[in-house]
């Protein structure tokens, strides 16, 4: 999970980054990364997910305002989050009306008590509503040691063979990797649907989640920045496979 904070006052967004690595508990919250954006015209080059959350300020003093990056952000990413920031309390109307639906709005306060307390519930909120997704959606069940283990489709990338361990799987999702029991083979019934692709003899792939392929290097590139390494043969093939059905 990436955080980005987008605050111009220098004093703010350093009290903003600490009040958040402070309240980090990995038993309450997925892993994330904070990240500060100090050039608004390097937007294009963010990976926006659907679990990313925007600590935007409204009050930019700048050309471009929280209100239209975060106009922007919604055109990109319809799901991710966006917490907007103001010393002003009357922009809510414009901002349901330029449709961008923030989860939450916060107002600026130099009382860091009443701050930390609204991001921490915020952030228990978004939280909340993640994990609701993955146990209501579409899961597969592997194991792992014979122990039961749920991976939520969308959360996969790729599944692939391991070199001297025999029926040991990797698998790799935006979050981590695990090993699973099972052969190749076998595993590829259960991912017989349509995002999956199944062709490559070591591999299954999750073609929705797939940014670009390099098929020159055999390089396919992920959504969240993951990179596979395949030979040019299967790369070449697997585009084959996109352009096939219309895609990349």
């Amino acid at each position: 999970m990436h955080i980005y904070i987008i605050e111009d006052n220098l004093k703010f967004r350093a009290d903003l980054v600490t009040l958040i690595e402070d309240m980090y508990n990995p038993f309450l919250f997925g892993d994330w990364k904070i990240k500060t954006i100090t050039n608004i015209f390097s937007m294009d080059t963010l990976d926006i997910q659907n679990d990313s959350i925007f600590f935007l300020d409204i009050d930019l003093k700048s050309s471009i305002n929280g209100l239209d990056i975060g106009t922007e952000i919604r055109k990109r990413n319809s799901k991710c989050y966006i917490l907007f920031l103001t010393s002003y309390p009357d922009f809510g109307r414009e901002m349901i009306n330029s449709n961008i639906y923030p989860t939450a709005y916060l107002i600026k306060t130099a009382d860091k008590a009443i701050l930390s307390s609204e991001i921490f519930t915020a952030l228990s909120n978004i939280q909340a509503e993640l994990k609701k997704q993955r146990e209501t959606g579409k899961q597969v069940i592997l194991t792992n040691q014979k122990k039961p283990i749920a991976f939520h489709l969308d959360d996969i990338l790729y599944i692939t063979t391991v070199a001297g361990m025999k029926n040991t799987l990797l698998i790799t999702t935006i979050y981590e990797e695990s090993f699973i029991d099972g052969k190749i083979s076998k595993i590829k019934q259960k991912f017989d649907l349509p995002a999956f692709y199944n062709e490559l003899k070591s591999y299954i792939i999750h073609v929705n989640m797939i940014k670009s392929i390099n098929q020159s290097i055999g390089f396919i590139y992920f959504q969240n920045g993951s990179i596979l390494e395949l030979n040019t043969p299967s790369a070449r093939k697997l585009l084959a496979h996109f352009k096939e059905k219309g895609g990349l």
